[in-house]
């Protein structure tokens, strides 16, 4: 049964779109800016994800799950203490992350935009690849007074970014855009397990430090989610941490992670716009993220940042002897094929999966192949390397995040082998783009089961141990200890004597709840929010307001504005000229 759940795998940074159907889309996907409009914002929210993963932290929290693997491979009479020690890092880092993971896949989602910044995130970049195209000029007055088209930097600039704006536009305030965000903003914290709600209100509240300190991130948000990416993300310090091995006592290395979060939050409200263009200047000019020119912009000292890259490259180094050292023992086998299975895996994490299908693939003598998804052909051709084969495979429609052109290729996986793997917009002599996908070497599956293979080797290893009873003791701690890390993020705005009944509403049905369930509210709000960051205008914003139907949009809006009086949580602010949507 095919798997309409969307969702990124942090350890393999493996992706799968729900809504994406190779057998109606494969086409569409294939061409530049002609993806179906409905899939947009799945896509957004779990490009972001894995745009996040794909990362220096991203890569500790994986390498965390290999050391455990291999500790538990060794044989080594310590291997107990050192798995206990990563795995405490492991489920505190992920545990206290989650929320901002999905808080920043949601602001991409529902808010990110890019106007005049030569910036474009990598999510942002695939969306305008797939959903909207660049446009192929754009007008201005002439001397003359006549349009003609725009020429230099600020032309090319608008060319990528006012078509997916517009396109952003209509289906954020479309009947299904709506829907989605109405379906956040009405989850109660309460039953917020995975920390949608509690992460968005929380990176909402971050943008509105950032932008404190520097107004245009107001508008250009596609910039701000950049900057918040890197700032969690690329933090040497916190790669430091979570590799070291300087704390023994695991209490205080999960106090340490979480403070240190903690810290990371709040000093947010210091980022100023002379860092903001320092980092802009490095992304245009492509500094690789292990320079230490990134530590001032992001807030971390050169020699803290040069500490957590240190211990980045030593985990490589590391990984390597451990498979030597693996050789004498009973478990050779198993440790030298995790070693190579996770070369692999690394390899690949650049690579972004939009479809897959389980299909049936016959190869033929000289490598003519017929791939079949029930009793349609989807894919014909020819791979000479291929070996004659019959039965059951997979097909997978993916690009590589590293790709200038994000180029999409099908790779067509055979019951034995790889069969082909079909770029359409590739050159024959285009030999880098080519072994970018060559990456992508087993179907996507496969890297997942691999971790939940490491997993249960770890989990042998513990069970029945004393240091068992101590990690569950941790993870069940965890939840709180992120929902107060967050909730003191998500509402630093409200006064302390509103706080705890602020906390309850949210609690009993979310920001639902605080509108009194008013649905015309809540779907206004959506509304407002999608539109005011690019058009903050109040008499275009009540324009809009009534365009969806409402009959009284200046009413809409002044109820929305005193939400904060009677809550003591701001929503929205309005002056007779501008109005600021913070949620």
């Amino acid at each position: 049964m095919a798997q309409t759940r969307s969702w990124t795998d942090l350890s393999s940074n493996l992706t799968h779109l729900g809504a994406v159907r190779l057998a109606d889309h494969l086409d569409e996907l294939l061409h530049p800016g002609k993806g179906s409009p409905d899939l947009t914002l799945g896509c957004l929210h779990e490009f972001t994800h894995h745009w996040c993963f794909h990362t220096a932290v991203g890569f500790a929290i994986t390498g965390l799950q290999y050391r455990m693997a291999q500790a538990a491979l060794s044989g080594n009479e310590r291997a107990v203490d050192r798995i206990q020690r990563d795995a405490v890092a492991y489920q505190t880092v992920t545990a206290v992350l989650r929320p901002l993971i999905e808080g920043l896949a949601l602001f991409a989602e529902f808010d990110a935009n890019t106007v005049r910044s030569t910036v474009v995130t990598a999510p942002m970049l695939a969306a305008i690849n797939l959903f909207s195209g660049k446009a192929p000029h754009i007008l201005s007055p002439a001397v003359d007074g006549k349009l003609a088209p725009m020429i230099g930097d600020r032309a090319a600039t608008l060319a990528m970014s006012l078509p997916i704006s517009g396109h952003l536009r209509t289906i954020r305030v479309s009947e299904a855009g709506i829907r989605r965000k109405v379906n956040v903003l009405a989850t109660s914290l309460a039953d917020d397990s995975d920390g949608y709600l509690l992460g968005y209100l929380s990176v909402k509240s971050m943008w509105r430090d950032v932008r404190r300190r520097c107004g245009r991130l107001y508008a250009e948000t596609d910039l701000a989610l950049a900057l918040l990416r890197g700032f969690f993300f690329e933090d040497r310090r916190l790669v430091e941490i979570l590799l070291g091995t300087g704390e023994k006592d695991m209490g205080k290395l999960a106090n340490l992670i979480v403070g240190h979060l903690n810290r990371r939050v709040r000093e947010l409200a210091h980022i100023t716009e002379a860092d903001v263009a320092t980092l802009e200047d490095l992304i245009l000019h492509h500094e690789p993220t292990d320079s230490a020119k990134w530590a001032s912009p992001l807030h971390v000292s050169s020699a803290r940042w040069r500490a957590g890259q240190r211990e980045y490259a030593t985990l490589l180094a590391e990984l390597d002897a451990e498979a030597e050292q693996a050789a004498g023992n009973a478990d050779t086998k198993l440790a030298a094929g995790l070693r190579q299975a996770f070369g692999v895996l690394l390899d690949r994490r650049h690579i972004v999966r939009l479809g897959t299908e389980d299909v049936q693939v016959t190869v033929a003598r000289r490598g003519k192949y017929v791939v079949r998804l029930g009793n349609c052909v989807l894919l014909r051709g020819r791979a000479p390397q291929a070996s004659p084969q019959s039965g059951p495979g997979t097909v997978e429609l993916v690009f590589s995040a590293l790709s200038p052109g994000l180029h999409r290729a099908v790779v067509v996986h055979g019951p034995e082998s790889v069969i082909d793997i079909v770029a359409p917009g590739i050159g024959p002599d285009n030999a880098e783009e080519r072994a970018l996908l060559r990456t992508h070497a087993q179907p996507g599956e496969r890297y997942v089961e691999l971790f939940e293979r490491m997993r249960l080797v770890v989990d042998s290893v513990l069970d029945g141990t004393p240091q068992a009873v101590l990690l569950a003791a941790v993870q069940e701690q965890l939840p709180e200890v992120a929902r107060n890390l967050y909730l003191d993020s998500g509402l630093n705005t409200v006064p302390d004597d509103r706080l705890d009944d602020v906390m309850r509403t949210l609690d009993s049905g979310g920001v639902y709840a605080l509108l009194d369930y008013d649905r015309d509210l809540l779907e206004a709000l959506v509304i407002l929010g999608a539109v005011a960051p690019l058009m903050p205008f109040r008499g275009q914003l009540l324009a809009e307001l009534t365009l969806h139907g409402f009959t009284d949009p200046d009413t809409i809006l002044r109820r929305l504005t005193e939400i904060e009086q009677r809550t003591g949580f701001g929503l929205v602010d309005a002056d007779d000229t501008n109005v600021l949507v913070h949620v």
